[in-house]
């Protein structure tokens, strides 16, 4: 992953996977390089997608208010509520959250 890592610096889902790798071999000064990584991308209009990226990291790291306030970031800025969020390893880990499944559940 550091190869890659190293090949694609800014390629958000590279980082977000070396920090939720790091985070659950119990990592946690790589975890937090990764995730402070992610939040430094503010250039390019990315559709929040640096804040999904996040909360990825941050649920790992068992950090679960701070990953449901970056998903509800990522909203604001664009992302789309998709299959993806649910079906997501990192982001299964804040299933038992009400506030994380008030987020994604459909609205109608």
């Amino acid at each position: 992953m550091r190869e890659l890592a190293a090949e694609s610096p800014d390629d958000l889902d590279v980082i977000a996977l070396v920090g939720s790798i790091a985070a659950r071999l119990g990592d946690d000064v790589a975890a937090r390089d990764a995730l402070a990584a992610l939040q430094s991308k503010k250039g390019r209009f990315r559709f929040g997608l640096q804040f999904v990226c996040s909360a990825r990291v941050l649920a790992v790291l068992g950090e679960s208010d701070q990953a449901i306030s970056a998903l509800r970031g990522a909203f604001a800025r664009g992302h789309c509520h998709g299959i993806d969020l649910h079906a997501d390893i990192d982001l299964a880990l804040l299933g038992a959250e009400p506030a994380f499944r008030e987020l994604l559940r459909p609205k109608a």
